[in-house]
């Protein structure tokens, strides 16, 4: 239907053109999309695991130390050299 030429006064094109400078940039629509309401984005949060991962490896290497400690601790006593009753007959 051509509603628009038998009204002259709607310029369809200047509407059109009205909704494209209103539209967000692409940019900041990914930005957005992308973040989370405090403002966190996904390159803050690969470097808080970064440094999660990091600390995770110090305490685990501590904890390793300690393990071959108690283990070599251990390893080091040596056995009662009692002898076990023999069961009676």
């Amino acid at each position: 239907m051509a509603d628009h030429d038998e009204n002259p006064d709607i310029d369809l094109d200047a509407e059109g053109e009205d909704d494209f400078d209103e539209m967000m940039d692409p940019m900041e629509a990914l930005a957005n999309f992308l973040a989370t309401d405090d403002g966190e984005t996904i390159a803050t949060s690969l470097a808080s695991l970064k440094d999660t991962a990091a600390l995770m490896a110090k305490h685990m290497e501590k904890q390793n130390l300690i393990l071959v400690k108690l283990l070599s601790a251990v390893s080091n006593i040596k056995g009662c050299e009692c002898k076990a009753a023999a069961p009676a007959s």
